[in-house]
């Protein structure tokens, strides 16, 4: 049975990362809030006996990090990055309202969608050595 977030909270700040000979860094990516995420996974590693140092580039701020190569996401280093989307935030009000456009209109929406997200990707592929 999984532990309650507030148990994982708890417990992420007792962890010292250096306590671990094995060690990874994980950047956390998104376009809703992940503020919890970065303290299960630390807690998880650590049951793994592997110390984990996170970092969470703020509440829809993906953009931003990924396109400002001075950011902290690129001089943290990560081993691996998660991008973790929300599909209600990228379509907007396409969401709620798919119709009021017509299906061409939705098509192009939709398919200049998939190529930012391409584009944006690729930036971070170029900059950085972590596995996406």
């Amino acid at each position: 049975m999984e532990r309650k977030l507030s148990e994982y909270i708890i417990e992420s700040k007792k962890i010292n990362s250096s306590d671990f000979g094995s060690k990874i860094k994980i950047a956390l990516l998104g376009s809703f809030t992940l503020d919890s995420l970065n303290e299960t996974i630390r807690v998880k590693c650590s049951e793994l006996k592997v110390g984990c140092d996170t970092f969470y580039g703020g509440y829809n701020r993906y953009n931003e990090e990924i396109l400002n190569s001075k950011n902290k996401l690129y001089s943290f280093s990560s081993d691996v990055c998660f991008l973790i989307l929300d599909t209600r935030n990228i379509l907007g009000d396409l969401f709620y309202y798919p119709y009021n456009l017509s299906v061409d209109k939705r098509r192009e929406f939709i398919q200049n969608k998939i190529n930012e997200l391409i584009n944006l990707i690729k930036s971070f592929k170029e900059k950085s050595w972590c596995k996406f």
